[in-house]
C-alpha cells in the first residue's frame, strides 16, 4: 500500500526539524539554569526575526518604500548580532535591543504605511515574552512590559490623527494585516504550547522526585509513620503502645574483626548482615527500628498494634539466631550473635528534623537492651514479661535474676524453641500481672 504524502514528508523532514529545534533550545553548560528560558527565547526570536525581516526587505523594496527596506536591512544585521550576544551570555542586553527594534519597527511602519498592515501587533509578543524573565527581575519585567504596551496603546489612538505617508491599497493592507495578525497568533500559540509542555515536563519531574522522596522516607520510617508524615504533614509524631515486644541483636566479635578489615569491607559485611536481618523481619511481620553499630533493634506491635507481637518476635529471633549462626560458620569470620528480648509498653515517635529517625523509648526498651548485653553468645535471652506471654507456647531454660545497670534485677530465661503442636497465635486480651519485685508484666 502506498504511503500517504504527509507521512513521507514527516519521515523526511521530521528529524531535521527536531534537530533544529533541539539545537535552538539547547543551552550551553555555562548558562545558568535561571537564564535558560530567556536564552532560548532570544535564540529562537533572533533567528525568526532575521528570517522575517529578510523577507520584509524584499517586500518593502517591491512596494518602493526604501526607508523601511533599509530599516529591515539594519534589523537583519541587528538580529545576527543578537545571536552572537546571546551566545556570549549577554541575554538581557540582547532582549533589550530586540525590544527597541520591535517598538521602532512598529512605530515606523504605522507612520509610513498605516495601522491596517498590523505591524504593531508584534508588540504583543514582546510583552508576553517579558514574563520569561526570572522571578528576581520584577522591576525590569514591569518596565519592559510598559515599554511594549505603552506604544501599542499610543499607536492605536494616534492612528486616526496621522495619515500614513505611503498608504497601501486597501486590499494589500488587509492581506498584510491578516498575515501579521495570524503570525502573531501562531507565535503566541507556540508560546502557550511550549509553556504547557514545559509544565507537563516539570510536573512529571516533580512527581518522580516526590516518588523518590516517598521511597526514601519509607526506607527510613515505618510505612504507617511515613504515611502520616506524608499525608498530614505532621512534624511531631509520638504514640504510646501498651503491648509491644522489643528485640536487640548484637554481633559478637565485631570489634576485633574491625581492626583487621578495611573500612569498605567492614561496611559491606554489616550491610550483608543487616540485609539478612531485614529480610527475616519482613518475613515475620517485624519492624526494624534502627541499627546502632553492630546492634540490630526490631519490634513487633509498634507502630502497628498486634495481639501476637511476642510470638512474631520469638519466631523472628529463633530464625535470626539460626540463620546468622549458619552464615557465620560458612564465612569463617568468627562472629556470632547475642539476642535480648522484652515485652511491655513503649513510646514510639520521630526524633530530629533534618536527619530524623523513628525510635522507641521506655522501660521495655531498656530491659531488652540489658537482656542482650548480659546474655549468652548464641542464645536468646528474654525478660520475664516476654516469658509470661510465651511460656505456654515455647520451651525455656531459666537463667535466674539478671542485674541490669541502673535497674532492679530482672528474671531472665533462654528461649530454646516452640513446643511441638503449639498454637500459632495468642488469643484474648493481654493484661498486666505483678512481678516478684513489685513491677507489672504482661500475661495472657
Amino acid at each position: 500500500m502506498k504511503r500517504q504524502p504527509l507521512m513521507q514528508l514527516k519521515e523526511r523532514f521530521g528529524p531535521l526539524m527536531r534537530g533544529l529545534a533541539g539545537s535552538l533550545a539547547k543551552a550551553p553548560d555555562t548558562i545558568r539554569r535561571e537564564d535558560w528560558c530567556i536564552y532560548v527565547v532570544v535564540n529562537c526570536g533572533s533567528l525568526a526575526g532575521l528570517l522575517v525581516h529578510a523577507s520584509f526587505v524584499a517586500l518593502f523594496l517591491f512596494l518602493g518604500i526604501r526607508f523601511l527596506a533599509w530599516f529591515n536591512v539594519f534589523s537583519v544585521c541587528l538580529y545576527s548580532g543578537l545571536l552572537w550576544l546571546n551566545h556570549k551570555k549577554f541575554h538581557y542586553t540582547a532582549f533589550s535591543l530586540a525590544s527597541v527594534e520591535m517598538v521602532s519597527h512598529a512605530v515606523a511602519c504605522q507612520f509610513l504605511i498605516g495601522k491596517e498592515p498590523g505591524f504593531q501587533y508584534w508588540l504583543v509578543t514582546g510583552a508576553a515574552f517579558v514574563f520569561l524573565f526570572p522571578s528576581g527581575y520584577r522591576f525590569r519585567k514591569f518596565g519592559l512590559f510598559c515599554f511594549f504596551v505603552g506604544p501599542l496603546i499610543t499607536l492605536h489612538f494616534l492612528a486616526p490623527r496621522f495619515p500614513p505617508l505611503h498608504p497601501l491599497s486597501p486590499l494589500f493592507s488587509e492581506v498584510l494585516g491578516s498575515l501579521n495578525l495570524g503570525t502573531v497568533c501562531v507565535v503566541l500559540a507556540a508560546f502557550a504550547l511550549s509553556f504547557r509542555l514545559t509544565m507537563e515536563k516539570l510536573d512529571g519531574q516533580l512527581a518522580e522526585e516526590h516518588e523518590k522522596t516517598d521511597r526514601l522516607l519509607r526506607n527510613i520510617l515505618p510505612d504507617q509513620v511515613a504515611d502520616r508524615r506524608l499525608r498530614d504533614g505532621t512534624s511531631v509524631i509520638a504514640d504510646g503502645y501498651n503491648d509491644v515486644s522489643v528485640l536487640f541483636c548484637g554481633i559478637v566479635g565485631l570489634a576485633p574483626l574491625s581492626e583487621k578489615m578495611a573500612p569498605g569491607d567492614m561496611v559491606a559485611l554489616l550491610n550483608d548482615v543487616f540485609t539478612r536481618c531485614d529480610q527475616l523481619a519482613e518475613k515475620h511481620g517485624v519492624e526494624r527500628i534502627k541499627t546502632i553499630g553492630g546492634i540490630y533493634v526490631a519490634a513487633a506491635g509498634a507502630p502497628v498494634p498486634s495481639n501476637d507481637h511476642a510470638i512474631c518476635l520469638a519466631r523472628f529471633a529463633l530464625e535470626l539466631r539460626d540463620t546468622m549462626h549458619a552464615w557465620f560458620q560458612e564465612t569463617g569470620q568468627g562472629l556470632s550473635v547475642r539476642i535480648g528480648m522484652c515485652s511491655g509498653p513503649v513510646i514510639g515517635g520521630i526524633i530530629g528534623t533534618r536527619r530524623f529517625i523513628y525510635d522507641l523509648w521506655g522501660e521495655t526498651v531498656s530491659v531488652a537492651s540489658g537482656m542482650e548485653t548480659h546474655g549468652l553468645i548464641g542464645e536468646i535471652q528474654v525478660a520475664d514479661p516476654s516469658y509470661r506471654l510465651l511460656r505456654a507456647l515455647c520451651r525455656f531454660e531459666p537463667r535466674g535474676r539478671i542485674r541490669i545497670t541502673g535497674k532492679e534485677p530482672v528474671d531472665a530465661y533462654l528461649l530454646k524453641g516452640f513446643m511441638a503442636g503449639g498454637p500459632a497465635r495468642l488469643t484474648g486480651q493481654i493484661h498486666h500481672a505483678p512481678l516478684a519485685d513489685g513491677r507489672e508484666a504482661q500475661t495472657r
